[in-house]
């Protein structure tokens, strides 16, 4: 089995498909109440770098390489990340868990097309922290964190006795109900969570898979509690990193519906109004999209041709996992120097005890940021590579492109990009698709 440290260093040939998205049906839509949540700034726009500094250690435990049996080890860089981090000193997830009403709406469909397809809306947490929204677990409601950086679905149980369970929605045996041993530890950033395993009848967005493999958990770790806005979490990426070992549960809808192996996410930032929304075996229409082949059935991992800084390529071809998980652009810590010596005046954080992260001149303008994905160059939004001022009053703002030495080699792209762009995700044919947002 080739080792992931092995595949990280290989660099795929992208290719450029491009192709204008069909009109597909909409499906059902889910309605949710927006609920507020505490800014990353303080009322002066400045940013709160004690609390946002756990962000780059969240990632640490969803990237981490498999070993020889097909199970996940640390890598050491992401070790030395999570040691001496205090989950609960993150307020990227904090939010008052408010409970929401959800309605459904049936959408239309297409007489022509017997494939299925369905939309969901989903919820803005912590200023643009997360994004939520409701599934049923035999028959049950909960609000879920849809994660395109990890494969494993779990909810906390009734018998959960951590304090992190506290005021979530818990899961109870249902007759549709089957027990799966062994059960199984599932490791992120924000700690990790231990659950027996099951299977039951799971639904989103009126689409409903049967005997599907989840996690109902007896421990979660501190960081899954106050700060962290969703009851459990879906994992949308390949099944080779299922900590379960389980199909996950979009495969699962795969093999029972007839629909196509395709899912896309549009987030939108809590300032624009707009929806954001998770359309199931469908692109969305309007969106002509350019496609990139996934280089490993692990993550959601494509070739990044280049970064650019106002037209200037600041950093060359490297590989990029796409992932809705993760609140900013994590880049190795030598691609990041390479991308802020690009952009004059800008300076590390680490002279304040903050070497992730970078501050850059923003007096005058915002740099226009891309990033290449198949031969086109997609701008990330200028508000979403601002995260704030550094002081009261200073010309410096703190860029939500990061720096880690977890990986010499990949970029882990969320959701400060994200924001800027449609993603598509393809089993069918083990790509990627961007389209700049609507």
């Amino acid at each position: 089995m080739v080792s992931l440290t092995t595949i990280l260093t290989f660099l795929a040939s992208t290719a450029l498909i491009s192709t204008a998205a069909p009109t597909e049906p909409q499906g059902l839509t889910i309605e949710l109440i927006k609920r507020g949540a505490p800014s990353f700034t303080d009322s002066d726009g400045v940013v709160n770098l004690t609390s946002v500094s756990g962000s780059v250690a969240n990632v640490a435990g969803k990237y981490a390489k498999i070993d020889n049996n097909g199970h996940k080890t640390f890598e050491d860089g992401a070790k030395q990340w999570m040691s001496g981090w205090d989950a609960n000193s993150d307020a990227s997830y904090q939010t008052s868990r408010k409970k929401s009403s959800y309605g459904y709406k049936k959408g239309k469909r297409a007489i022509s097309s017997k494939k299925v397809t369905a939309t969901e809306s989903l919820t803005n947490y912590g200023n643009d922290g997360m994004w939520a929204g409701p599934i049923t677990i035999g028959g049950k409601t909960f609000t879920i964190d849809f994660d395109t950086g990890s494969a494993d679905l779990w909810v906390p149980s009734v018998n959960c006795t951590s304090t992190a369970c506290s005021g979530k929605n818990l899961y109870n045996y249902t007759k549709t109900f089957k027990s799966v041993t062994p059960g199984f530890t599932a490791n992120y950033g924000m700690g990790s969570v231990s659950c027996n395993k099951g299977t039951e009848t799971v639904t989103v967005a009126g689409l409903k898979a049967t005997m599907q493999t989840f996690g109902y958990c007896y421990s979660l770790d501190s960081g899954f509690g106050g700060n962290f806005a969703a009851d459990g979490l879906m994992g949308m990426a390949y099944q080779s990193i299922a900590q379960s070992g389980g199909k996950p549960f979009f495969n699962t809808l795969i093999s029972q519906n007839n629909m196509n192996g395709i899912f896309s996410f549009r987030l939108a930032r809590a300032s624009g109004g707009q929806a954001s929304t998770l359309t199931l075996g469908a692109v969305p229409s309007g969106y002509s999209v350019t496609y990139t082949p996934v280089v490993s059935k692990d993550y959601w991992r494509v070739n990044q041709s280049a970064v650019y800084v106002n037209g200037i390529a600041a950093v060359a071809s490297t590989q990029a996992a796409i992932d809705t998980g993760t609140t900013y652009v994590v880049a190795p810590s030598a691609d990041a120097a390479a991308f802020y010596a690009a952009i004059p005046g800008s300076t590390n954080l680490g002279y304040m005890g903050y070497p992730s992260y970078y501050a850059f001149p923003c007096d005058v303008s915002i740099p226009t940021v891309q990033f290449n994905y198949g031969g086109k160059n997609f701008t990330m939004n200028s508000a979403d590579f601002n995260l704030g001022l550094l002081a009261a009053g200073s010309n410096m703002c703190v860029g939500t492109i990061v720096a880690s030495d977890m990986f010499s080699n990949m970029w882990v792209v969320g959701d400060s990009f994200l924001k800027s762009v449609l993603t598509v995700y393809d089993f069918t044919n083990n790509r990627v698709g961007f389209s700049p947002a609507a």
